[in-house]
């Protein structure tokens, strides 16, 4: 996705608030509605972990990954290409959201320590998402 940080945060702020949506649209958005059962993200198309090794607490949503951290329910989407880099994190609790674009590839290893900087401890899993170059959320 290409966008402008002033989109993608006004966005964010929207999907977190509900702005322009009703109640319910907002809930299906962000609601848990496929489990994710891989142990990362990439490669593509990994089998499935053993239930006692899947996390209870991943899942896709409309558009968005949703998960359960240590501060509730959140969401965020994120993505690169070969060039940039873009992650948005929302927590529902209190509202609150991150969005961080980048024109280096390579920042994707610090976004985990700005958003824990930024939110505190959220449960982002990175550790999905970028497996063993995931920082610590």
């Amino acid at each position: 996705m290409n966008t402008t940080i002033s989109d993608l945060s006004k966005f964010a702020a929207a999907l977190v608030r509900g702005d322009g949506l009703s109640a319910a649209s907002r809930a299906e958005m962000t609601k848990p509605r496929l489990h994710i059962t891989t142990a990362h993200l990439f490669p593509l198309f990994l089998p499935d972990l053993p239930v006692s090794e899947q996390r209870k607490d991943l899942y896709s949503g409309l558009g968005v990954t949703v998960f359960d951290g240590p501060q509730g329910h959140g969401f965020y989407k994120g993505g690169h290409d070969g060039q940039t880099a873009n992650t948005m994190i929302c927590i529902e609790a209190g509202q609150r959201c991150v969005v961080i674009l980048s024109n280096d590839v390579r920042s994707e290893a610090g976004f985990a320590g700005l958003v824990r900087f930024i939110l505190g401890d959220t449960g982002v899993p990175y550790d999905w998402e970028y497996g063993d170059h995931a920082g610590k959320s």
